[in-house]
Order: structure tokens, then C-alpha cells, then sequence
């Protein structure tokens, strides 16, 4: 070690020397000050450190972090990326599903298909107050609790639904009956892979999914009767496809059961009075 004097300050060099273990001859000699040392060592740090991202960053080594997405972890974000820029398409089947299935139980005319398509934007949303909506809906639920029918209705609607043919939607067993109230339709649980079939012929008017039922379609046929089938895993049929009765709608999953409704003027009929189902 030595000392240098400059601006009357003492700089203090020190020596690093490399040498031979057994003959003590000097290989090389390496000169340096405090402040050296210092910026040698931040520099490795601040190297190491850059090296290390660097590694992380662009080389397969970042998928071995605890966390870190997988190759499964990244498709599910994608997935989920295509499902919310979807939502807005979701929605507008919500809102059309609604407002014709509003008004094939009002008996009102179902919206033409042919005009959305055409239509610069999707406007088809009913222009009523929603205390009109509502007001109207707690009729419709009155109308279906009440028992209180003129004959000249049940004979006209004896007329209509008995003199149809109504094929069976869906080869199985009811393993939950009907109820006007909370439960207007059928569910229909079946062993097999039995494809669900339309119960009349018609024009199908909606097909929408959720989580909690899967796909939904709603067949509107003559004589104001309406007919609904939830549950399905996959569809076969699109809106404003025309079916007969008998034509395969789509497939249950293997363990569900389907829900089957039947419609007439905007009240739910007991299917069981017109199908040949246990």
C-alpha cells in the first residue's frame, strides 16, 4: 500500500497482486483506490443484475417462477379476453331473447329477423317504461296464476292443442313436474346422448346461452302456441330456421336434463296432457 497526495488531499491506492503458490512469481498486479472499488462493484451489481433480467425476460427460465402463467394459464386469458370482447354480442341475444319472448307471451307480433340484419344498429328494444314492462309483467303473472278461465277459451284451446300433433322433445323421463308458478314446464332427464327435437312445426325465434341453463331456443308455431327447450349443450338450429315437427334442435349433455315448455297465448300448458312421456 502506498499513499499520493493531491489537492493537499491523501488518496489512498491499494494493490492487488496475483502470484505463483510455489515458485512466488508475480503474475499480475492490479492497482486501484477506494472510490474505484467502489464503482467496480456497483457496476457488477447494476451488470448482474441486467444479466439476470435479461435471462428472465427473454429465455424460457421466466416459466420456472412460483406464478408465472402457463402455457395452460395464458389460453384461459385469451379465452377470457374473447369472451368479454363478445359480452356486447351476449347481450344483444339477452335483449332480443327478452323482448321476443315478451312478446310471443303477450300475443304480440315477434320481431323480424330480416330487419336487424339489415338495420345499421341493433335497436330493437321496446320503447315502453320499464314500469310499463313491469306493470305488464305482473298481469302476465297474474293471468297465469289465475284458474278463473271462460269456457269459450278452454274450448279453444282444447281445440288447438289437441288437435296438433306434438312430437316428444326429448326421449326420457320427467323427473320434475309442471307448475304454473315455479316450475311452467317439464324437466326431462334421459340415459342416453337423445338429440332434443322440435315438439310442433315452426319458425325457431331465439337462441341464447347462459351459464346457469346453457342454450335456450323458443319455436313460436301456429295457432299461438309457443314452445321452449333449455338446457342444451350445443345447438343445431339458428334463428329464423323454419323446422318440422320431429327435426333434431340440438343435444343435452350427457347427465342433464332438458326443460321443455309449452305455450298457448301466453300461458304455460302442462305438456304431460298432450305428450306421450312417462
Amino acid at each position: 500500500m502506498r499513499k499520493q497526495t493531491k489537492n493537499n488531499n491523501i488518496i489512498k491506492l491499494f494493490r492487488l497482486t496475483l502470484s505463483d503458490g510455489q515458485t512466488h512469481q508475480i503474475l499480475k498486479t492490479f492497482h486501484f483506490s477506494r472510490i474505484g472499488m467502489i464503482w467496480t462493484a456497483v457496476s457488477a451489481v447494476v451488470l448482474s443484475v441486467v444479466l439476470i433480467y435479461c435471462l428472465i425476460a427473454f429465455t424460457p427460465i421466466k416459466t420456472t417462477i412460483p406464478g408465472y402463467p402457463d402455457a395452460h394459464s395464458r389460453k384461459q386469458a385469451l379465452a377470457g379476453a374473447i369472451k368479454v370482447d363478445s359480452l356486447e354480442s351476449i347481450i344483444t341475444r339477452w335483449e332480443l331473447y327478452a323482448e321476443n319472448l315478451s312478446r310471443v307471451l303477450s300475443g304480440e307480433e315477434t320481431i323480424s329477423i330480416d330487419s336487424i340484419i339489415t338495420g345499421s344498429a341493433v335497436k330493437y328494444l321496446s320503447a315502453k317504461s320499464r314500469e310499463e314492462l313491469e306493470r305488464q309483467d305482473s298481469i302476465m303473472r297474474y293471468e297465469i296464476d289465475s284458474k278463473d278461465k271462460s269456457e269459450g277459451d278452454q274450448k279453444q284451446k282444447s281445440a288447438t292443442l289437441e288437435g296438433m300433433h306434438i312430437f316428444n322433445p326429448y326421449n326420457g323421463v320427467v323427473i320434475n313436474g309442471f307448475n304454473a308458478v315455479s316450475n311452467p314446464g317439464l324437466d326431462i332427464s334421459a340415459s342416453d346422448n337423445s338429440a332434443v327435437c322440435a315438439a310442433l312445426e315452426g319458425t325457431v325465434i331465439c337462441v341464447v346461452w347462459n351459464e346457469d341453463s346453457g342454450y335456450t331456443l323458443v319455436l313460436q308455431h301456429k295457432g299461438e302456441v309457443s314452445s321452449v327447450y333449455s338446457r342444451c349443450e350445443k345447438v343445431l338450429r339458428n334463428v329464423g330456421d323454419k323446422v318440422s315437427a320431429g327435426t333434431p334442435l340440438g343435444l343435452v349433455a350427457p347427465g342433464d336434463f332438458l326443460h321443455f315448455e309449452l305455450w298457448y297465448k301466453g300461458t304455460p300448458e302442462d305438456p304431460c296432457k298432450y305428450l306421450s312421456i312417462q
